[in-house]
């Protein structure tokens, strides 16, 4: 039932032009393309060394032409290496379908520079391009830059950076240095104990950035460590409330790497104990879902959520929105194939009441429609923006669903080594 994931209002769509990437290559690019930029030469490392904020932009203006944002991209301010959404970018060039409304990603970038309150709605959405059967992609994986997707916007970076230190006043003038200036990575901050963690993400940088903000991106005046480590700071629930798809440290055990979903075949002793914080605290931040933390027990994730091998994604909105029973029998003990948890564990408000088991599957499509919120009309200028627009006075009418198929066979989720961890 390949429909089952989709609101039934958006399964009449038109065609579009362009085909997107699987999300799983659009993952493994983005941390190729910040090594490839973002990576200091070892002299940046002066720079970065000054106390003095005033001289260390200069410093980086007097370096060359580009005032050392190529050469010390992180230390000079090269914006590709604090943006946002990070190394993502726009990946459907063309149009698309969208809650029965064509939709471009310039048009939904444009709708989020005006607040629009669609946004959300449309970028949770499952999205129709090139093949009217697809049904891979949400909005937001199409778009992932002009819907700031989760998934690019709570990575860490993996590249090094300088934090400056903090000082407390002594007696009479002196100061006690608490934390000296160093270079770090956010890799570091998961082995740290509470309290350190929270004081090191205050901290600001020390890279050159103040000429990086604009209205027209999110990046703060004065970057502190938790803009730059997302996930390991935990400071916003959607980064902190998933779990890690890549490998996990634990120097301390025979498997000096791990995945967050090995522990699903554990004993609850033993997952307890590579869930406490004070014995594993990288796999314990790291595998919030997993682990169960309690500050993620009413969290609705806003991550695409991929199923059968990525042949399907929805979100934890798009499954609200449908709200039947038997839409929600069917998608809520479903794993997500990225993270290998289940959607019910993404979506615990969602889901709440709901097997934890998959039923039989429905023989015909849930005839529901969209919400009925109303909604402003977007259309955007001529002369500058796309012209494509959200939808205008309500929310579009469904029309009839196409016939049920069956589902695509499940990819079985790799499997965690039988050898001691």
């Amino acid at each position: 039932m390949r429909f089952l994931v989709v609101v039934a209002s958006v399964l009449s769509c038109v065609p579009g032009d362009a085909v997107t990437p699987s999300p799983t290559t659009i993952a493994q690019s983005r941390a190729s393309n910040f090594f490839a930029i973002c990576n200091d030469a070892p002299t940046c490392d002066v720079i970065s060394k000054i106390d003095n904020e005033w001289a260390r932009k200069q410093a980086c203006i007097t370096l060359d032409d580009t005032k050392g944002q190529n050469l010390c991209p992180i230390a000079c301010g090269n914006s590709i290496c604090y943006k946002y959404t990070q190394s993502c970018e726009d990946m459907e060039k063309g149009e698309f379908t969208v809650l029965l409304e064509k939709q471009k990603c310039k048009g939904i970038n444009h709708m989020k520079q005006k607040d629009n309150q669609f946004v959300s709605w449309i970028c949770e959405t499952t999205a129709f391009a090139s093949d009217k059967n697809d049904m891979s992609y949400l909005s937001q994986d199409r778009c992932e830059e002009s819907c700031q997707n989760p998934a690019c916007t709570c990575a860490d970076r993996p590249f090094a950076f300088w934090t400056s230190g903090t000082d407390v006043e002594g007696y009479g003038v002196e100061h006690v240095k608490v934390e000296p200036a160093k270079k770090r990575k956010c890799s570091e901050l998961y082995n740290m104990d509470k309290v350190k963690r929270t004081s090191i993400c205050d901290l600001q940088i020390r890279g050159v950035t103040d000429h990086l903000p604009n209205p027209k991106n999110d990046i703060p005046f004065g970057i502190n460590v938790s803009y730059m480590c997302p996930k390991a700071c935990g400071v916003r629930k959607e980064c902190l409330c998933t779990d890690e798809t890549d490998w996990i440290e634990t120097p301390t055990r025979v498997n000096k790497q791990m995945k967050c979903f090995w522990a699903r075949d554990w004993s609850a002793e033993k997952l307890a104990e590579f869930c406490d914080e004070t014995i594993e605290p990288h796999f314990a931040r790291a595998c919030a879902i997993t682990c169960g933390n309690p500050t993620c027990a009413d969290h609705e994730s806003t991550h695409s959520i991929h199923l059968w091998g990525d042949t399907i994604s929805t979100s934890c909105r798009q499954i609200s929105n449908v709200n039947t029973t038997e839409y929600m029998n069917y998608m809520c003990p479903e794993k997500d194939y990225t993270k290998n948890v289940y959607t019910y564990e993404l979506c615990p408000v969602t889901c709440k009441g709901f097997p934890t088991v998959p039923s039989q599957v429905p023989s015909t499509a849930p005839m529901t429609s969209s919400p009925t919120t109303s909604a402003p009309t977007t259309s955007a200028p001529t002369t500058s923006a796309p012209t494509t627009s959200a939808p205008t006075t309500s929310a579009p009418t469904p029309t009839s669903p196409p016939t049920p198929t069956s589902p695509p066979t499940p990819t079985s989720p790799p499997s965690a080594p039988k050898t001691s961890v």
